[in-house]
């Protein structure tokens, strides 16, 4: 199985306090991995390393074959980080618009997105059933409804990485079980690797390939509960 990342002896601390020891570990392609620990634990500064947000670490980070500090294909990882969904967007905007955010890189804003960025868009909106909130007001949705719109905005590029963190924090039951069964499909019949935080145990578990454990500034693989 082909790694997607490789972590060798990663520490990391903020100021005077450590947050990370020497954690060593690697996720492969079509891992669905979780990532859990008490709150402060490092989690979300994993993360933050894993997408190069945190860049003043020690030891060795690897990204397909790649040190982390000098990889440049980030088209490849969608990252969901944690958001308040309960938090409106200072500004109107579609849901389309939206999604269409994470290609302006593409096209820049001083043009208009070509048929192909409108095709994608219109391809990961059908994907998660958003084709008739297409045009609705992204803050008039509702907290689970945000969560797709925001996984369908990190596929629109196709990445073969996806991660998140603690994206089940303010949304219903239903609609968290909504979201493990999106994942799962993502996961299972796109071949996506999927990297999460969350606390939500005992339904993650049940959807999880892998699940790592950072305590006391170290991580440990555990078995996933079945």
């Amino acid at each position: 199985m082909n790694k997607i990342y490789e972590v060798e002896n990663l520490s990391f601390s903020y100021s005077n306090t450590d947050v990370l020891d020497e954690i060593k570990f690697n996720i492969y392609e079509k891992d669905f991995v979780g990532i859990v620990g008490a709150n402060g634990s490092g989690k979300s500064t994993l993360l933050k390393i894993l997408v190069s947000e945190l860049k003043n670490f020690t030891g060795n980070v690897k990204i397909f074959g790649e040190d982390i500090r000098s990889f440049k294909r980030w088209k490849k990882i969608g990252y969901v980080p944690q958001v308040d969904r309960d938090k409106s967007v200072a500004f109107p905007i579609s849901v389309r618009e939206m999604i269409m955010l994470n290609l302006y890189s593409a096209f820049n804003v001083f043009n208009h997105p070509k048929k192909m960025h409108k095709q994608m868009v219109k391809d990961v909106l059908d994907m998660f059933n958003l084709s008739s909130f297409a045009n609705k007001n992204y803050n008039e949705l509702s907290g689970g409804q945000k969560q797709r719109v925001m996984i369908a905005k990190a596929m629109v590029h196709n990445p073969d990485v996806l991660i998140f963190d603690e994206p089940t924090v303010g949304i219903d039951k239903s609609s968290k079980e909504e979201f493990f069964h999106i994942l799962e499909h993502i996961n299972k019949d796109h071949g996506i690797t999927i990297i999460m935080v969350t606390h939500e145990m005992e339904l993650a578990d049940q959807y999880f390939t892998r699940k790592l454990v950072l305590k006391d500034k170290k991580l440990e693989e555990k078995n996933v509960s079945i």
